[in-house]
């Protein structure tokens, strides 16, 4: 039996989504525990990856940011179970490292010594592929670059444990890149994901910030805000919770019947639900990516409605009609961070 660890190295992580993307493409409908039993990890690490995978995507400069694969989280969560799903055509391969090459190489060979995938014919293609890899390629049109979480994460406590400002680069939820300055208090994980608490100067406010999306990490040598000090006198009371409702997030007035209330509970609720008849509440929450929305609806058979924004609405229209067969509605394009 494996040794299980409870989280994994961002390049460990990253070739586990790799391979989980190249199972599910061929298994879309599977239970959690045989990718446990097939990749030789724990079922939390599992879990954390396919949710790492609904949230990767590509962001072209000339086009709209596209996330092409999507695991229902419902099923995911609550019956261990993937169902797996393609939104798009992904326009090329991803860049990997020669160490990601070779790990590839070598699991394609341990799938061969398998009976089940001996005469594999796709397995067989893929080797002669790697056989023929050079040192250099051109820059396919993906190019997904692992981040280096150990280190990140040794900077920022060197920046906690000496009270000192950083200066990062930082990819947001769109994959929006900025230039920051934090103070950084306290290291925050959830689901798999590690933040950290900070005072964030250019919004004059306390913010969580993931460690896996900063780059170029650097320590100031001034000293941090009053802010951010009293942020750490007070460091027993700070939230625990890695989501900052309000920062990139939308707001999303929805009415749900009981068969639906679920739906409610994957999402952070801004306030107290309303009752609006007979078993049914109205309530705000918070979405990221509103594309999603469509899915998740049609998912409870009207015990779940949308009511605002109209952008919402109309992504859950147009789903509705497409999987009807019909074309969606023209409506006005509208900027979805």
């Amino acid at each position: 039996m494996p040794k299980f660890v409870n989280s994994l190295g961002a390049d460990d992580r990253y070739n586990l989504m790799l391979g989980l993307i190249g199972y599910l493409l061929e298994h879309p409908h599977c239970e959690v525990a045989d990718l446990e039993k097939i990749f030789k990890v724990s079922n939390k690490q599992v879990k954390d990856t396919l949710h790492l995978i609904n949230n990767g995507g590509y962001f072209p400069q000339d086009g709209i940011d596209t996330y092409p694969f999507w695991v229902d989280p419902e099923q995911l969560d609550e019956e261990d179970f993937v169902e797996f799903s393609t939104t798009v055509h992904t326009p090329g391969a991803p860049r990997i490292s020669q160490a990601q090459a070779a790990a590839l190489a070598v699991g394609l060979l341990h799938l061969k010594s398998l009976p089940i995938y001996a005469n594999d014919p796709d397995i067989s293609a893929l080797q002669e592929i790697f056989s023929r890899l050079e040192g250099h390629s051109s820059t396919p049109v993906i190019d997904i670059k692992p981040g280096t979480l150990a280190a990140s994460k040794s900077l920022i406590l060197e920046a906690i444990n000496s009270k000192r400002r950083v200066r990062l680069e930082y990819i947001n939820r769109a994959g929006e890149k900025s230039s920051r300055e934090i103070d950084p208090v306290k290291l925050i994980e959830s689901d798999g994901n590690l933040s950290v608490r900070s005072w964030c100067v250019k919004s004059g406010d306390e913010r969580n910030f993931r460690i896996d999306r900063m780059a170029k990490i650097e320590i100031l040598p001034g000293p941090i805000s009053k802010e951010a000090d009293e942020m750490f006198a007070n460091i027993d009371e700070l939230s625990d919770l890695a989501y900052n409702p309000g920062e990139f997030d939308h707001d999303v007035v929805v009415e749900v019947s009981p068969e639906a209330y679920s739906l409610v509970s994957q999402f952070a609720v801004l306030h107290e639900p309303k009752r609006v008849s007979d078993g049914v509440l109205r309530v705000t929450i918070k979405v990221g990516r509103l594309e999603h929305l469509g899915k998740l609806i049609a998912k409870y058979g009207g015990a779940a409605k949308v009511i605002e924004p109209e952008l919402a609405r109309n992504i859950v229209r147009d789903y509705a009609l497409i999987a009807l067969g019909r074309k969606p509605l023209a409506v006005p394009e509208e900027s979805v961070e």
